[in-house]
């Protein structure tokens, strides 16, 4: 029966239609079983990928952290950070270079200048977590509007260092920019 073609079935035939029916089942179960086989296998690979592309991801992410964390270093040590140093953030971001040079100058203290509200935002609440007399002084505005900020803090504010990763690299006169 299973290697008869279909065409040669009667279904007017008693026997002839119970072995379509038998045969049709048979067929359509190998044909759902072959289904949920591929179907299998494509959800293993789709993972598999997924978790391979996760992978990568965090090899890619690990190695950025690397970079800027040499980056930062290098221009920590450029700036010869002493504990009482007072230090000006000059485009502080995600806080790559406040942090760290809180760590270096505890006693003089630093001031991070943020030039997106959102990522004022994010180092007011980072900085929340830390005392009072350690927390860094967040400014936050258009870098021409840094020396009023500054003034309005303190008059006679002077830094011993100021640090700043790409802290011109969108401003239009950086010449002008460096002076103020």
């Amino acid at each position: 029966i299973d290697q008869t073609a279909l065409e040669f079935f009667n279904p007017s035939n008693r026997f002839d239609a119970e072995g379509l029916t038998s045969l049709i089942k048979d067929i359509e179960e190998r044909r759902k079983l072959r289904n949920d086989i591929e179907q299998d296998s494509m959800i293993k690979i789709r993972a598999r990928n997924l978790e391979a592309e996760k992978q990568a991801l965090d090899i890619e992410r690990e190695s950025e952290e690397a970079r800027l964390s040499q980056e930062r270093d290098r221009v920590i040590a450029d700036a010869r950070l002493q504990r009482h140093h007072l230090v000006l953030d000059l485009h502080a971001g995600s806080g790559l270079l406040t942090w760290e040079a809180l760590r270096h100058a505890p006693e003089g203290g630093v001031y991070a200048f943020a030039r997106s509200s959102q990522d004022a935002g994010a180092l007011t609440q980072m900085a929340a977590n830390l005392p009072d007399l350690r927390r860094p002084v967040i400014l936050h505005g258009a870098l021409d509007q840094l020396p009023d900020l500054l003034a309005f803090e303190n008059p006679d504010l002077r830094f011993d260092a100021i640090l700043g990763r790409n802290a011109l690299t969108n401003h239009a006169d950086k010449v002008a920019a460096a002076a103020m």
